[in-house]
């Protein structure tokens, strides 16, 4: 599934979404195997050799631990989180609203130098929510770049970054981005495809997964469907060491926030 384009081998993208079934299969068909007749266990210990590469990326090996909100001196802070338009967009009491003022407390919390958005919800229609001048204003982000859509006359859908260092450039090819930046490397996002996929390991290419680096288990991101998809990531190039890495599971948006503390080397 790595190495195949989905725009020409469309149908190998179930396969991938499928991959912990087949995987779970293979497992236990060996283990029946090992009992009953030795040499078709080998089979499977074939299929699992082949398949080392999506295994490494689907599952993190790292001990479990806390994560520590105090940052050591140096470390970068990056928060990365679908926010599902924050539930509610109209200014009222209702639970939705209810929901996205603990969204904003959870942001808050993190105490993040970056924050990478998805489904970052803004109006500038009085009756409808700011988020743009409300993070910014109330948590310390004096710099933000926002690439939107528009759902209404005043009403913005899209993917922002706040930040508390100058953002100097912007740009939409993430792929040739990466590759011609004369500067160390973070990416943050909902990729919306699976570790083992092809646009996993496109966008990836050489970079550090803060998941695999400092995660455990699966690391499931998103809350719908099956309990094993991890679409929502944090990367890094080689300039930076990652120091730990958080995933808050909460239910609020449809997403978890990733939280990744990075340190030039």
């Amino acid at each position: 599934m790595p190495f195949l384009n989905p725009q020409k081998w469309w149908w190998i993208t179930f396969l991938g979404l499928g991959f912990p079934i087949l995987l779970a299969l293979v497992i236990l068909f060996m283990f029946f195997w090992l009992f009953f007749k030795l040499r078709f266990a080998l089979i499977s210990v074939i299929a699992l050799l082949f398949a080392l590469k999506n295994i490494f990326v689907f599952f993190a090996f790292n001990k479990s631990g806390s994560f520590n909100y105090k940052k050591e001196a140096g470390d970068i802070r990056v928060a990365s989180w679908n926010v599902a338009r924050f539930v509610e967009m109209k200014r009222n009491n209702n639970k939705g609203s209810q929901t996205r003022l603990k969204m904003m407390d959870l942001i808050k919390e993190q105490d993040a130098d970056i924050l990478c958005f998805q489904e970052f919800f803004h109006s500038n229609d009085s009756t409808y929510y700011p988020n743009i001048k409300y993070i910014s204003e109330n948590f310390n982000y004096p710099y933000w770049f926002y690439s939107h859509d528009i759902d209404g006359d005043q009403h913005f859908t899209g993917t922002i970054i706040f930040s508390r260092y100058p953002i100097i450039d912007s740009a939409d090819v993430v792929k040739k981005l990466i590759d011609d930046s004369p500067y160390p490397v973070l990416f943050a996002g909902d990729l919306n495809d699976v570790p083992n996929s092809y646009t996993y390991f496109t966008v990836k290419g050489d970079l550090q997964d803060a998941f695999l680096k400092k995660g455990f288990g699966i690391g499931r991101s998103f809350s719908g469907l099956s309990p094993t998809l991890r679409i929502d990531y944090i990367f890094a190039d080689n300039n930076f060491k990652i120091q730990q890495f958080n995933r808050l599971v909460r239910k609020l948006s449809d997403h978890y926030m990733l939280v990744a503390d990075v340190k030039l080397k």
